[in-house]
């Protein structure tokens, strides 16, 4: 290899591992931050300029931060944020119904001074009509914040107003005013008859709601309630458009206000239940386009605010289901495209956390035993070296490098993998490796690939009757690294830091590791006899392939097999892979 050829590839890997990304302090500061952002929101707690504000900044110092808190202290700081947002919205409602208060009282004076002027001849038939209109307007617009509020302080706030209400209407309506209120009141009732039994219907649980297409069940479990949502909104448009009775419009407000809370709750009970669910799965992707489509469409999400927060949450799920689906040949070119940029923004951050030094003298692996090497490279097994008792190998120096994976690092492999559906290296995108491994100061043996050719001769007169090629294994003994953190193409993987997400989220993996590897067999629709057919096949495979064929430029060579082939490291048995540990392994 020419300087120039190492040149091109490795400047190429250094500037995707140096992309920039936003680094995270060390947990000490990153406890003062969230402390500091806990007393802020605590001290607000009566201020509903910033309250929502210093919430906001506490819910997204815990996210970026969750990585560097402990278990205890993410739930500390939650509880003292639920703590102070409940006592924020006691305050709000405590200072609305003051508010509200405040405001029924003018409308009881202003009332009172009415009533006295009606009775006479002091106002003009002009000054009558706006006058009315004003105060008629001041009732609607005071039922609409009372129908804000909970509690029965609000209700003996609704009460008073009414009271005003029902005497206006009495004293300005007349017999007109109560004919038409008559007539409207009988028209509703004739309209709302089938959704006689509202107040008894139960809302759905996301299970049924994702197994069942029904009138009900489109209904969240709620179908009279949402059919007389819909009246009740149709019915105030036409009211208030008409100039109906203040009574009447403020009985269906009423009902509108019932009926949406009702829908409201199950509805955000629905989506709560399948935000938590895993977007691969199918039937809960349908479920939650189905009520993203019903938030938008049939509750009109773009005219209600509590709705529409709804629908931004389906949609946002929806949104990176998308990013994550690799069902088809779309979905795993945006799934590869989006994993690359998260890849090399999170890999200096992993890069970091390590202490490795450059250089491995591949002669002398016990002067290095223990710690930590960067090298980047290519996977060349499958290519230099026949598949067998490693995952992974290389040469440095000219001289082979065998290595094996931690489980972490295993198991992010095998999810990148299964999403790609091929090996990573297997495309020239994916460049080369940038591994963290440690020198364990063992050996271990490989399969070194060659290629034979040579003449075939008479036995008898070594007359030359032919010419013959082939492929033949030599043994060869390697050091053997331990694979600690990984970046190449879409995958950007460390034991310590965690694994880069398709939203470009890192996403803590000590739970990851327990992959196929550890299970003892390959992915769940597989068991050990299936898989280890698979890697027959696939080493029978392999073994026909050139033995002078080279990677492509740019890639890794390491190619497409079944995930216990990595198992079978040479920690075979202790990772739970059914098969014994190799020659040349070392006991744990």
């Amino acid at each position: 290899m020419t300087i120039a050829r190492f040149l091109l590839p490795c400047s190429c890997c250094c500037s995707a591992a140096t992309a920039p990304a936003q680094s995270l302090p060390d947990p000490a500061t990153a406890t003062r931050r969230v402390e500091s952002a806990v007393e802020a929101v605590q001290g607000s707690v009566n201020n509903r300029v910033t309250f929502e504000g210093d919430a906001a900044t506490l819910e997204r110092l815990l996210s970026d931060y969750q990585s560097l808190l402990s278990m205890q202290q993410v739930e500390q700081y939650r509880g003292a944020l639920e703590a102070a947002r409940a006592e924020y919205q006691r305050f709000a409602l405590a200072e609305d119904l003051e508010r509200l208060d405040s405001e029924v009282a003018a409308l009881e004076t202003k009332w009172q001074q009415l009533a006295t002027q009606l009775g006479s001849d002091e106002l003009s038939p002009n000054s009558r009509e706006g006058e009315i209109g004003d105060l008629r307007r001041e009732i609607e617009r005071l039922n609409a914040a009372r129908g804000k509020l909970g509690g029965s302080a609000a209700d003996a706030l609704g009460e008073r107003i009414s009271s005003v209400a029902q005497a206006f209407e009495t004293t300005v309506g007349g017999a007109e005013a109560a004919a038409e209120l008559a007539s409207a009141r009988e028209y509703w009732e004739r309209d709302s008859a089938q959704t006689v039994g509202w107040e008894q219907e139960q809302p759905i649980d996301f299970a049924s709601y994702a197994s069942t297409r029904s009138q009900a069940s489109d209904a969240f479990g709620l179908p009279k309630t949402l059919e007389l949502f819909q009246l009740a909104n149709s019915k105030l448009a036409q009211a208030r458009e008409n100039n109906s009775p203040a009574a009447y419009v403020e009985q269906i407000e009423a009902i509108r206000v019932a009926s949406h809370s009702r829908l409201l709750t199950a509805v955000r009970q629905l989506v709560d239940a399948g935000h938590a669910l895993d977007a691969g799965d199918e039937r809960t992707r349908e479920a939650m386009l189905r009520l993203d489509e019903a938030l938008r469409v049939t509750l009109s999400a773009e005219r209600d605010p509590e709705f529409q927060a709804l629908a931004t949450r389906t949609g946002q799920w929806l949104k990176t289901a998308a990013d994550a689906d690799t069902s088809s040949e779309e979905g795993r070119a945006r799934y590869y495209e989006r994993m690359k940029v998260s890849a090399a923004a999170a890999w200096p951050q992993m890069e970091d956390q390590f202490e490795a030094e450059r250089g491995f003298d591949p002669t002398n692996p016990g002067a290095m035993e223990g710690k930590l090497i960067r090298v980047e490279t290519d996977n060349l097994m499958g290519w230099r070296f026949k598949v067998g008792d490693f995952p992974f190998a290389t040469t440095l120096s000219g001289l082979p490098v065998a290595a094996i994976y931690d489980p972490v690092v295993a198991a992010a492999i095998d999810e990148v993998e299964g999403k790609l559906g091929r090996a990573l290296g297997d495309s020239d995108d994916d460049g080369r490796w940038t591994i963290i491994a440690q020198v364990t100061g063992k050996m271990g043996r490989m399969q070194l690939r060659k290629q034979i050719e040579g003449d075939i001769r008479d036995s008898s007169s070594g007359e030359k009757l032919g010419t013959y090629s082939g492929e033949a294994a030599e043994s060869v003994d390697a050091p053997i690294l331990r694979i600690v953190a990984a970046y190449v193409g879409p995958l950007a993987v460390s034991a310590g830091v965690g694994v880069a997400q398709v939203d470009g989220s890192l996403a803590a993996c000590w739970r990851r590791a327990q992959s196929g590897r550890e299970s003892g067999g390959g992915t769940a629709p597989f068991g050990r006899f299936t898989v280890l057919s698979l890697l027959l096949l696939g080493a029978e495979l392999l073994d026909r392939r050139a033995p002078g064929r080279r990677p492509r430029a740019g890639a890794s060579p390491h190619r497409p097999r079944t995930s216990i082939a990595r198992a079978h490291c040479c920690r075979g048995s202790v990772l739970g892979s059914p098969w014994p540990a190799c020659s040349g392994c070392w006991p744990d």
